[in-house]
């Protein structure tokens, strides 16, 4: 294989894959590209980075320049470019009578002297320090951009320095990794960091990211947040021939220009979410799923044992009136039917967590109604389903299989992220020993049948606990 010497302007096409995808989820990644600078700005206010870079307007730079000024920063125009469709691997040098914008950093005052002397005499290892950009990053950049030339890093980050110095690796290449590391939707303003990770598994960029959600959450970008964060663990894969790259999501089709290789080359990445507006067929398409017989999925002999097991805990769930539109969790939803029976009645958005990939796909088309959330994930992996739900729900035996170290910390993070939570069991001989695990958790309800038993119970809060002390 040999890189070519070919330069193909900048362009994108986005193909959508249906007019239902389009109309649902066009609207959200407007919405999520639309507050990223506003996230970067808070994240330099909240201390979590120490500069953002920003694209404004001349009409826009006096309203960002007085809002930093109100806010302790200070923002600095830098240079000038022409304007781009989106995202540019490179900016366009500004051209005069033509559209242009500028390039400021937003930062504090005491930092604005050293950026822009790094910006003037281009100094990248600086400039991405005073980013906030991981240091492994940055030598990454430096090696794949300044020194080899490369300007999409879908290969590099993928294959690593030594096999692309040599182009000696597989055409057809499956990845693992972060959702939070996944940049490749980054031309339509979706990705977690403002970085192009070293790597799908950078756990240093994983931490950027994660300190920048926190942000979120102060600034109320919540739904966001949510978003995006379903977006990033979609399954894809791109492709790129001749300088023509094609990403291909469960929603769409993103045609652009890559850099130039002899012959195709294939990234392929399997997901842990799948939209229910996503297209039928092969990778990363689902395929149609039949939802026949579907007890058997959860364990159970009969569709009636089935419906009379979820009877108790659909109860306690619906005892707390749970809030339209507030997200419940199931931790081993299987494929969805007790998550489906809640928000069927209570109107709050399902958001399951599934291991196995055949259940994980019923799921899916089940809760897609409800514009549901499926992870496909161990549930003690918690950076997939970190976020704040009104009601949790778990079975007891989950907690036993697990060492009990895994089992604290899924209880502590449970406190964290749940208003209430509902234990529950259908074997009624394990409940005793399921009392010690829940301590810091107050019982609100608790219902026993002939096929279940189901606790709602609420975190403990601080003064509950310095009465039992």
């Amino acid at each position: 294989m040999e890189r070519l010497d070919i330069n193909i302007p900048e362009f994108m096409r986005t193909i959508w894959a249906s007019p239902v995808a389009r109309e649902t989820w066009e609207p959200r990644f407007q919405r999520i590209s639309g507050v990223w600078e506003t996230i970067e700005r808070f994240a330099v206010l909240a201390g979590v980075k120490p500069a953002a870079l920003q694209v404004a307007g001349p009409e826009y730079l006096a309203e960002l320049s007085k809002w930093a000024l109100r806010a302790g920063l200070v923002a600095v125009p830098l240079s000038r470019q022409a304007n781009g469709n989106g995202y540019q691997n490179a900016s366009t040098a500004y051209v005069e009578g033509h559209p242009w914008s500028y390039r400021v950093v937003v930062t504090r005052p005491e930092l604005a002297s050293r950026f822009i002397s790094a910006w003037e005499e281009g100094d990248d290892r600086a400039i991405g320090e005073m980013l906030g950009f991981p240091e492994c990053c940055r030598e990454f950049y430096q090696w794949s951009w300044k020194e080899q030339g490369w300007r999409d890093v879908a290969i590099t980050s993928t294959v690593g320095m030594e096999d692309c110095k040599t182009l000696d690796f597989q055409h057809q290449l499956q990845v693992v990794g972060n959702y939070q590391n996944n940049v490749f939707l980054r031309h339509l303003g979706l990705r977690m960091v403002s970085h192009l990770p070293c790597s799908m598994v950078c756990q240093e960029s994983v931490k950027v990211a994660d300190a920048l959600a926190t942000v979120t959450r102060k600034v109320e970008m919540i739904a966001e947040m949510h978003w995006l964060k379903e977006i990033l663990s979609w399954p894809f894969k791109w492709s790129s021939l001749h300088g023509v790259a094609i990403l291909t999501t469960p929603v769409l089709k993103l045609v652009y220009n890559t850099d130039a290789l002899s012959e195709r080359v294939e990234i392929s990445k399997e997901g842990s979410t799948y939209p229910a507006e996503g297209g039928r067929g092969p990778f990363p398409f689902q395929e149609t799923v039949q939802l026949v017989n579907d007890y058997t999925d959860n364990g159970f002999k009969s569709q009636e044992g089935m419906n009379n097991a979820h009877a108790m805990i659909v109860e306690a769930a619906l005892a707390l009136k749970i809030p339209p539109g507030t997200q419940v969790l199931d931790l081993g939803c299987g494929n969805g039917r007790l998550l489906e029976a809640i928000s069927d009645v209570s109107g709050a958005v399902p958001v399951g967590v599934e291991l196995h990939k055949p259940v994980h796909k019923k799921a899916v088309k089940r809760l897609g109604r409800h514009n549901g959330v499926v992870h496909q994930c161990d549930i003690f992996d918690h950076s997939y389903w970190a976020g704040h739900y009104y009601l949790a729900l778990i079975a007891v035996n989950r907690l036993f299989e697990a060492r009990p170290e895994q089992a604290r910390e899924l209880l502590r993070r449970l406190k964290v992220h749940c208003d209430h939570v509902i234990f529950y069991t259908y074997v009624s001989d394990v409940w005793t020993g399921y009392i010690g695990l829940t301590n810091d958790f107050v019982l609100e309800k608790f219902l026993s049948g002939q096929n279940s038993c189901a606790a709602l119970m609420r975190p403990m809060n601080l003064e509950e606990f310095k009465e039992i002390v």
